[in-house]
């Protein structure tokens, strides 16, 4: 078996490369010991994430329009109310992926897990259908 060591945030995973597991699309992680993976730690960290980008974006807009209040050029008045605008266009895109994150959990069955075989089948199913 030939590994190859891939440096991640302080940690060297053991992989498998293509010409061993004969398929393409690069260096493939070590296949997990189960078909189920739990997705609950991934949505949590995303709503803590999502909170506190949300929290950053505010404090930055209610910034920025503090500036505004400041200014005198008009020229930077524009400047500034435009940065407001895609910072408010920024946190709408965090709430509407936070508002999603309750449909991710049902994915996993309500349980927090997501049956791997199972997505491999219907992946397969579609594709076929696809094909036919």
């Amino acid at each position: 078996m030939h590994f190859r060591r891939i440096p991640k945030q302080g940690k060297t995973p053991m992989v498998r490369t293509t010409e061993e597991l004969g398929r393409r699309g690069g260096v493939c992680a070590e296949e997990p010991e189960t078909d189920v993976v739990d997705v609950r730690p991934v949505i949590d960290r995303a709503r803590k994430l999502f909170a506190s980008t949300a929290w950053l974006l505010e404090r930055m807009i209610g910034s920025l329009k503090g500036q505004i209040e400041a200014e005198t050029d008009p020229k930077r008045i524009q400047e500034l109310t435009d940065q407001i605008r895609q910072n408010q266009k920024a946190l709408q895109i965090v709430l509407d992926e936070e508002r999603k994150l309750p449909a991710a959990q049902r994915a996993g069955r309500g349980e927090g897990v997501i049956d791997l075989a199972e997505a491999r089948a219907e992946i397969a199913r579609r594709l076929a259908r696809l094909a036919g």
